[in-house]
């Protein structure tokens, strides 16, 4: 993609709906944090911290990817560093424009004694209405279950619930894929009953049965880079017909080796055969990328058209965890800024 064209999908409105606000953390931000706590660092360069704070070309696997949070997860456990990230996530998303966007976090995995998950949600909630009201932008919070955690997933929900009117929407299964579903069936029960939304991390780097787990088990509402599906024809059908939406994320599944290259990547195809899907940007700051970058990437890679983008986007505001009146205006917006082409 040619400059000129970069630069024009750039400017356009974008929706980011898999995006992960402990993922976002930029290295300035991470430095500032430890000097705050006294967390010693293994370098105080940038450019080196950088080698520590995202995903490097030798990642292999989603457990490996995910070790890169092992690093910088102690700095987020204070109400100012969350709020601090939130806020500096909408002020990264304006610059991209991203006017709408959905992130997540397992409030249990920063709470610490005197910080509790009810404290972080709060904290969240608080630097993304100061980040929106600075930039702009249009947020909302979905709250992580880890699958290695589930004695905790039932809290996650009941604290979606309670601030469900505060700008949480919904609740989300994380972490490592070879831990099971079922244990968090409970959880995602009370989130249905409670009028709060549930995407579930799904066929990742696991089988297509961890797919159907989270629709037939959880009754996920969408689903999150579900590269497996390819897989499973059958799934896959029901997928397509019952309008799941899948949060597609196209550099962290290269990052993670949910597949091998660009090409093999089930994304042309799900769109191709009308599947609803959207694209991501997962743990920009852990992966070092932009959405419009991941725009560019499905351009290059796949011939992706200005109308390919506009369908990708409005699938996003259809997806979006919004009420009809906002979800309306949202729409608009969209329709009248990207080229009807």
């Amino acid at each position: 993609m040619n400059a000129a064209d970069r630069a024009r999908l750039h400017a356009l409105p974008k929706l980011d709906l898999h995006l992960h606000l402990d993922g976002s953390l930029r290295v300035a931000t991470a430095r500032d944090l430890a000097r705050a706590c006294g967390q010693p660092l293994p370098t105080e360069d940038l450019a080196e911290l950088r080698r520590h704070l995202q995903v490097q070309p030798d990642c292999r696997s989603l457990p490996e990817f995910l070790a890169v949070f092992d690093f910088f997860m102690p700095l987020l456990r204070t109400p100012a560093a969350i709020e601090r990230l939130a806020y500096e996530l909408c002020e990264d998303c304006a610059r991209e424009h991203v006017v709408y966007f959905e992130t997540r976090f397992a409030p249990h995995l920063v709470a610490t004694d005197g910080f509790t998950p009810h404290d972080a949600v709060a904290a969240a909630l608080h630097g993304l209405a100061q980040g929106n009201r600075a930039f702009g932008t249009d947020s909302r919070l979905i709250l992580c279950c880890c699958r290695h955690l589930p004695q905790h997933s039932l809290a996650v929900a009941k604290l979606a619930a309670a601030f469900r009117d505060r700008g949480v929407v919904g609740i989300d299964l994380a972490c490592d894929e070879r831990e099971p579903a079922a244990p968090h069936r409970a959880a995602f029960a009370h989130a249905e009953q409670h009028a709060v939304h549930r995407t579930v991390h799904a066929g990742e780097a696991g089988p297509p049965t961890l797919i159907r787990e989270a629709l037939d088990l959880l009754h996920a509402e969408r689903i999150g880079h579900a590269v497996a599906l390819q897989h499973d024809r059958e799934l896959y059908a029901q997928v397509r017909d019952e309008g799941i939406v899948l949060e597609l994320n196209l550099t962290s599944n290269l990052q993670t080796c949910a597949v091998p290259s660009l090409a093999t990547h089930p994304c042309p195809h799900y769109h191709r055969d009308g599947l609803r899907i959207t694209l991501n940007t997962d743990d920009p700051g852990v992966s070092g990328i932009t959405l419009t970058g991941e725009y560019a990437l499905a351009a290059d890679a796949y011939g992706f058209t200005d109308r390919d983008f506009h369908a990708l986007t409005a699938t996003a505001v259809d997806a979006a965890f919004l009420d009809d009146s906002e979800r309306r205006t949202l729409r608009a917006r969209i329709d009248r800024a990207w080229p009807a082409a």
